[in-house]
């Protein structure tokens, strides 16, 4: 069941002992009505259609998850703060965690399973749109981000 202790998803920022620590992402950063998770997307590999017409499919073993979201129109600080999360996550040393590949591990409510999982995933290119800059503040339009599963 959802833990609102541990959040709809948080970012392994540690590694020690074959286990992970996780820091949950801010949600008061986040736009609610654009979270979206689509756990265990079934692969289909080679899959066709027959002479009758019927979908013959041949279903991966490994599925994958993505969760996504846009943030509220954020000021530069809002956004280290998200972006510093991603960064340390990236530096997690587990062999895995790569900032040059964007790859970090994270927990995630898995709304099928409806208990938490784990995935090893990256993040997608992020297109950062200007605001206005007010006060000395840059603002930004609101954020898209992705993790999607390996």
């Amino acid at each position: 069941m959802y833990d609102e202790s541990k959040g709809l998803i948080a970012i392994a920022i540690g590694y020690s002992g074959g286990k992970y620590t996780y820091e949950k992402l801010n949600h008061d950063l986040l736009q609610q009505d654009t979270i979206q998770s689509t756990p265990d997307q079934m692969q289909d590999k080679d899959s066709y259609t027959n002479a009758k017409g019927y979908l013959r499919r041949t279903v991966m073993e490994h599925s994958r998850s993505k969760w996504e979201a846009n943030t509220h129109i954020v000021s530069d600080k809002e956004l280290d703060q998200l972006l510093s999360l991603f960064d340390k996550g990236f530096t997690v040393k587990d062999g895995e965690c790569s900032k040059e590949k964007r790859h970090l591990h994270v927990r995630y409510y898995n709304d099928w399973k409806r208990d938490y999982a784990t995935m090893l995933c990256y993040v997608p290119d992020i297109t950062f749109q200007y605001k206005t800059k007010l006060a000395g503040r840059l603002y930004y339009q609101p954020v898209r981000f992705a993790f999607i599963e390996l």
